[in-house]
């Protein structure tokens, strides 16, 4: 696993960009009540077999790979102490601040993508309407928290 960020940022900071992501994953599983198998597994599936060409998003699914269980302890406890606020705009900082834009934004648009993986993971009735009102509200939660634009989805469809 290449430790470049990791490097970059020191271990800290690189951990809180590391559970962004299972930050996304988890609250739009557990969004409409439950983390269910379908969920858990598509989350698993998309950090196991990205294949995004963004060296930071590389390194933090290489991360979580290893230490996927460890992270999701992690943010759990964060959720026990109300934190995940916090930490959710502690990451957006960083990433805004020592990342530059293009990774930062690719970085953003790839831990999107997993949320809405997870989202359309289960649910819906013979295929339609997969994304309850509840993962679609998580969704946009994190897109206003994390200042995602709409355009850069065209850029990359």
């Amino acid at each position: 696993m290449s430790k470049y960020f990791m490097n970059l940022l020191g271990k800290n900071k690189f951990l809180t960009i590391v559970r962004l992501p299972v930050h996304i994953g988890l609250m739009v599983g557990f969004a409409d009540g439950e983390f269910d198998k379908k969920e858990q597994k598509a989350m698993d599936e998309f950090i196991l077999n990205s294949k995004m060409e963004n060296r930071l998003l590389q390194e933090v699914f290489s991360y979580l790979q290893e230490n996927l269980k460890k992270t999701v302890a992690d943010v759990i406890e964060l959720a026990k102490n109300s934190d995940i606020e916090k930490d959710i705009e502690k990451a957006k900082k960083i990433l805004d601040t020592e990342i530059t834009p293009i990774v930062s934004k690719n970085f953003l648009i790839g831990i999107f993508a997993l949320g809405i993986y997870v989202a359309n993971a289960s649910g819906g009735f013979l295929g339609f309407n997969k994304i309850s009102e509840e993962e679609f509200s998580t969704l946009e939660f994190f897109k206003e928290a994390l200042d995602i634009k709409e355009e850069w989805w065209e850029e990359v469809s």
